[in-house]
């Protein structure tokens, strides 16, 4: 069987792909295509994240994501590609890209008989660097400006890969979702659109964001928030701050400010 793995980079619309196979499971298994539940957070995961999580040296501890042990995992997915009628799965997650040499060659080893084709999107350092603030400033860290050019990071974890396996690098662009089911043989005309997950914002907001982020969510706090915000009633009114999670309160701010 051919077995895709797409294995990242981060910041380069995995989120969006995840979902778009996930959720066009049987329009793909009419094709032949398998994307299986097993390897994600069942009934509410889209990626495969416990195959490599149960492979780094330490289980995420932000993963709300179960621990399993490796043999267990791989195990259950060798049975599953072993007995599937399926012509092509696809594994995806981005954490396959972080895993070490020895755990490469612990996937190459399980997959064994079976045609394995790693598919990484490579986002230039500088941009990746800007994505990856956004992100964190989104999810309530206050990030400082970097002061250093941006080191190439994702070279040297493809280059495990690459000595392995045969790797297909693609650019990150705006049809990145095109490029990577194109790759696996899939018509993403064919395939029901996914809404775009983690969109970007400006960095007007996401400057706003850092500096909401260094004050504590509590009532104290309400008026200097209301300050930064300007004109908040859209995301202050009528809200406990006290209970709010960060994240999910700056989601509120992007959209309010998106109006």
């Amino acid at each position: 069987m051919n077995v895709f793995l797409h294995i990242g980079d981060a910041r380069t619309g995995s989120s969006t792909l995840q979902a778009l196979l996930f959720h066009n499971r049987a329009r793909l298994a009419a094709e032949g295509v398998d994307y299986p539940v097993l390897g994600t957070r069942e009934g509410k995961g889209v990626a495969h994240h416990k195959l490599p999580f149960s492979l780094l040296p330490q289980w995420p501890v932000h993963s709300p994501i179960a621990p399993v042990a490796a043999d267990d995992i791989w195990g259950a997915m060798r049975d599953h590609l072993d007995r599937s009628e399926a012509r092509v799965t696809v594994l995806s997650s981005e954490a396959f890209l972080n895993l070490s040499e020895a755990s490469v060659a612990y996937v190459k080893e399980a997959l064994r008989g079976h045609e394995v084709t790693p598919i990484c999107v490579r986002r230039d350092p500088e941009d990746w660097r800007r994505s990856w603030r956004a992100h964190r400033i989104r999810q309530g860290e206050v990030v400082s400006p970097p002061k250093q050019p941006a080191r190439d990071l994702a070279g040297p974890k493809m280059a495990r890969w690459g000595a392995a396996f045969d790797l297909v690098t693609l650019p990150y662009s705006k049809t990145v979702l095109g490029d990577v089911v194109a790759a696996m043989g899939l018509d993403l005309a064919k395939l029901e659109t996914a809404h775009a997950r983690n969109q970007s914002c400006s960095d007007a907001v996401l400057e706003r964001l850092n500096v909401l982020n260094a004050m504590a969510l509590s009532e104290a706090n309400r008026a200097a928030l209301c300050v930064v915000l300007g004109d908040a009633s859209g995301v202050l009114k009528g809200v406990n701050l006290d209970d709010l999670d960060r994240a999910a309160f700056n989601q509120r701010v992007i959209d309010f400010l998106a109006r």
